[in-house]
């Protein structure tokens, strides 16, 4: 059996080690709270895609073009092609 020596036994949380655990308490905090705002930024850009990946159908720009002519009637607006 080994015995401790008096150096050994004095490992404790003094004001020599406070400012150490309380700077790594602070970057820890700080990462953890850039974490979830990149999270929070990932999913609003997540969503956009996918708004922007739906497809304006021959209908629906049919349609958006009649809704168009009928607030502007001095337009004369082209008819929609199909592929």
């Amino acid at each position: 059996m080994t015995t401790l020596t008096t150096q050994e036994t004095r490992n404790y949380i003094s004001q020599r080690t406070l400012l150490p655990i309380s700077l790594v308490a602070a970057i820890c905090a700080g990462v953890i709270w850039i974490n979830s705002t990149l999270i929070a930024i990932d999913f609003k850009l997540q969503a956009i895609e996918r708004e922007l990946e739906k497809d304006f159908t021959k209908t629906e720009m049919e349609n958006w073009a009649l809704r168009f002519k009928m607030m502007n009637p001095e337009i004369e607006i082209p008819k929609v092609i199909e592929d």
